[in-house]
């Protein structure tokens, strides 16, 4: 994976992702263009596989939502006396619903933001590569 010309590209993704490495072939004898080519296209299958992943994710954390606001109301009615229990179901039927939806969107932005971050295990790598040369 030390390959400074961009030609692992062509062989490291898995099926069916490698079957658009079509796009790099006109660049395959160029060692230049490949190179550029290799890298924007590891960026661009970066960001389809985590894009892909990202919206299946969004939509599994707001199918849990319903079931979360339902069992948290009925976590409180098993714990708690029934009058303290009334006062807190009523706060939860009020504030819930968008504390639930306020938390799945922190956890999308957190996801996201990681995400973008990729660079610096790029710059740790090329650190620890340089040291261990030396």
């Amino acid at each position: 994976m030390q390959d400074k010309w961009g030609y692992a590209e062509l062989v490291v993704h898995p099926p069916p992702i490698n079957y658009l490495t079509f796009i790099l072939l006109p660049n395959i004898f160029k060692n230049g263009m490949m190179a550029r080519a290799a890298e924007v296209y590891s960026k661009m299958i970066f960001w389809l596989e985590n894009t892909v992943y990202l919206v299946f994710m969004f939509l599994y954390e707001l199918l849990l939502v319903p079931f979360i606001f339902l069992r948290l109301i009925y976590n409180i009615f098993r714990v708690e006396t029934f009058f303290y229990a009334l006062l807190l179901v009523c706060l939860w039927l009020f504030f819930g619903l968008f504390y639930l939806l306020y938390n799945v969107g922190v956890d999308m932005y957190y996801f996201f933001k990681i995400l973008c971050d990729y660079k610096e295990d790029d710059d740790a790598f090329y650190i620890k590569q340089e040291e261990d040369e030396k």
